[in-house]
């Protein structure tokens, strides 16, 4: 059974590493470099998962590494959905990786993720992604549009946290803000918060 690691490595899906640079240098995921979250939170938290066929949904995911990340770690039945607005493909030249999108068990859409019309798209979801603009106010929004669609023992996963992240509790349901945290990896944006307890 493949890791988030080495998968991140034979598909050379992450944007700093020696081999990737050399392949594709502004395309990759940071989730496991520079960052830290596949090492310090998603292969733990996801393992036992990972045979369970569930609804992913990640919010900015550019040219679609993560995607491939993970459809190639969670079952064949998990559906993998990607939205993005595309906007670093327009301003940034950074093209949909075909090869990284074009597994059975994934659908890239192009939208506004946090727009009704667009959650609207999807169904019921077990783990909802945000790798999006990272603004505090893109995760007001995303906890307004998305909270209810989660399924019970699903999760919220907000990725690169520059601002202070206790200012997002006070738009959790009071059932929500006993069970969720933060993972602060050091480092200026090196921060999830983590919503559960559905």
């Amino acid at each position: 059974m493949k890791t988030l690691k080495k998968i991140l490595e034979d598909f050379c899906l992450n944007v700093n590493d020696d081999v990737n640079l050399k392949i594709n240098p502004n395309y990759g995921t940071d989730k496991g470099n520079p960052k830290s979250y596949i090492d310090e939170f998603y292969e733990e938290k996801f393992f036992p998962l990972k045979n369970k066929s569930l609804t992913l949904v990640e919010i900015g995911v550019r040219s679609g590494s993560s995607l491939k990340l993970w459809s190639e770690y969670f079952c064949k039945n998990a559906k993998i959905y990607g939205l993005d607005n595309l906007d670093d493909k327009n301003n940034h030249s950074v093209p949909i990786n075909k090869d990284w999108t074009s597994s059975n068990n994934v659908e890239y859409i192009v939208c506004d993720a946090y727009v009704e019309d667009s959650a609207n798209k999807i169904g019921k979801i077990d783990i909802l992604i945000d790798d999006g603009p990272h603004t505090f106010e893109s995760h007001v929004k995303l906890l307004d549009l998305y909270i209810d669609k989660i399924n019970p023992g699903g999760l919220i996963v907000i990725e690169d946290i520059s601002y202070d992240p206790n200012k997002i509790y006070q738009y959790l349901p009071d059932n929500l803000k006993e069970t969720s945290y933060v993972c602060d990896y050091g480092g200026y944006d090196d921060r999830l918060i983590v919503v559960e307890g559905f």
